[in-house]
């Protein structure tokens, strides 16, 4: 098999070469294409317009020279100017808003035609090649949506099935149940509720019930009953298994003592149904620390019920001993 190494990088390059040559050749054509677009960007801009003069320096100008210099997103434009000290006016920061307001005043859209193509991109292009490009945290809102409730008095969020919720109603009209967390009868369903993903909090609990590793019964030393555990890290990279242990004496004790026989005794590695339940077990794991770390409530209480997605009606009711089956429910 033909396999690449990569060189010694204490070794200089052979300033000779061909292809140092031709590299040098490209970038030198890259830096003059790129000085020939800012001088004809901000030759092209109409400076009258925004009340600033083509050749004084002014904050309008040097907004100019940062936007076809770098072809940034008004927000990154904004940014440099702030940091480099230069405000739109005196005491007032510059904003995305007010730089795409003056780029959209110095190269108009109306000239977009007029615009020489040799040049590349208009300057006064503003869609999506100069959007902000960088990864944010989904706030809780992935897959497909359903509804769930809303309360409209503190703006609680909660899914379908989530305990505390049931009222007895004091009108015909008033809805009987109620906001888990100010009691609010005034909950909104349905069409005005907001959407969130196919799987809620207690979705994924379910999830970790159903599709997890399969209990192996009491400790073997004690009697005691086994919970999971990580069991650490391995070169700096967290384990992707678990280890059934004992649940008596101390945990801190248990994990770091290895004098600890009771605990060694105890441990019996974790095994699940099929490979499709390991990775849905980890799913929903990984799925509970995102909306955790998006601010999301996932600790789960008692009473939580959870239905059947498939249509079938079946529920499960959480309970401090786990989920137990519960009454189907009838549709219609």
């Amino acid at each position: 098999m033909v396999r690449r190494f990569p060189g010694d990088p204490s070794v200089a390059p052979y300033a000779g070469s061909e292809e140092q040559r031709q590299a040098e050749r490209a970038r030198a054509e890259r830096t003059e294409r790129h000085r020939r677009f800012v001088a004809k960007a901000l030759e092209f801009a109409e400076f009258a317009a925004v009340g600033a003069d083509r050749d004084t320096p002014s904050p309008v100008r040097r907004l100019a020279e940062v936007s076809a210099e770098t072809m940034a997103d008004p927000e990154t434009i904004a940014e440099l100017l702030n940091e480099e000290g230069t405000y739109e006016a005196v005491g007032r920061p510059w904003s995305s808003w007010s730089v795409i307001a003056r780029i959209s005043a110095l190269w108009p859209h109306h000239r977009y035609q007029e615009w020489p193509r040799e040049y590349g991109m208009y300057p006064g292009y503003l869609g999506g090649l100069r959007d902000r490009m960088e990864f944010r945290l989904p706030q809780g809102r992935i897959g497909p949506r359903r509804s769930q409730k809303r309360c409209m008095r503190c703006g609680a969020l909660w899914p379908p099935g989530w305990p505390g919720t049931e009222l007895v109603p004091r009108r015909p009209d008033e809805p009987a149940e109620g906001c888990p967390d100010c009691g609010s009868p005034t909950v909104s369903v349905g069409r005005d509720a907001p959407q969130v993903r196919e799987h809620s909090i207690i979705d994924l609990h379910w999830m970790l019930f159903r599709f997890g590793p399969a209990d192996p019964g009491p400790c073997p030393e004690c009697g005691a009953r086994r919970e999971l555990r990580n069991p650490g890290y391995s070169a700096g990279t967290i384990i992707r298994s678990l280890d059934w242990a004992c649940t008596g004496g101390d945990p801190l004790a248990s994990r770091h003592d290895a004098n600890n026989s009771h605990y060694r005794e105890s441990l019996e590695p974790a095994v699940w149904d099929s490979e499709a339940a390991h990775y849905a077990y980890w799913m929903a794991v990984d799925l509970l620390r995102l909306a955790a770390e998006t601010g999301e409530e996932t600790e789960l209480p008692s009473g939580a019920v959870y239905e059947a997605l498939d249509g079938s009606g079946q529920r499960w009711v959480y309970e401090a001993t786990g989920w137990q089956p519960a009454a189907p429910h009838k549709n219609g």
